[in-house]
């Protein structure tokens, strides 16, 4: 099964994928300047088995990571399996920056805005990694609007609406004492608003429209 760790613009995603080397040999780099839709496209295209796992750069591998017992259980074509990962922010732990497997098939002829929205996705209950998402405020800002945008929107596919609920609480009230917190407040609120008025997830693929976004929200930190 073909492993692709997938480069955008995380600055941390060198370290992460040397780390992540040393568990998955066979892991390669792929580099995409497309939206995060579009960068999984990429790797589907990229893939010579049907089948393929995507670890994002900001997935930091736990000490005791192991995948391998799960996999002849995740056989479903027509499925999206999520693994989860621990939010340094919050210390939610769920599906969000964790490692997908995907069937290259699910990407024929799919012309998608977001995975959440397309696919059937599956949650596999067993934590792989540690999302590290706060490298810089902006992708604190962009991760954190972003996921609270869809999780308001009532847009997810299969979506449980108590679960959403209750993330999206806690997206929006609780910030542990760590790096660009207060970065991922300001983007957990303004993606709720955002999510609430907006069905469309159109422009949250949209890199340069986040990071337009971005500059004019920060300075409510700045004022």
């Amino acid at each position: 099964m073909d492993k692709w760790f997938l480069v955008y613009d995380d600055p941390f995603a060198d370290k992460n994928f040397s780390k992540a080397k040393e568990k998955l040999p066979t892991l390669k780099k792929i580099v995409s300047g497309k939206g995060i839709h579009d960068s999984h496209k990429h790797c589907a295209e990229q893939s010579l088995t049907n089948r393929f796992i995507v670890l994002d750069a900001d997935c930091e591998l736990l000490e005791n990571f192991s995948y391998t017992t799960f996999l002849n259980e995740l056989t479903d074509e027509s499925k999206v399996f999520v693994f989860r990962a621990v939010n340094p922010i919050n210390d939610l732990v769920y599906g969000h920056g964790g490692i997908k497997v995907f069937d290259r098939r699910l990407f024929k002829n799919n012309n998608a805005v977001d995975m959440t929205t397309a696919f059937d996705i599956v949650p596999v209950n067993y934590v792989t990694n540690i999302h590290r998402f706060n490298s810089t405020p902006f992708h604190t800002w962009r991760t954190a609007f972003r996921e609270c945008t869809k999780l308001s929107s009532g847009t997810v596919k299969l979506r449980n609406t108590k679960d959403d609920e209750y993330r999206l609480t806690v997206w929006c009230e609780k910030f542990n004492n760590v790096e660009n917190a207060e970065y991922a407040k300001l983007g957990a609120i303004a993606g709720r608003e955002y999510g609430f008025k907006n069905k469309d997830l159109q422009q949250i693929n949209n890199f340069s429209w986040l990071k337009e976004k971005f500059e004019e929200t920060k300075n409510v930190l700045e004022t």
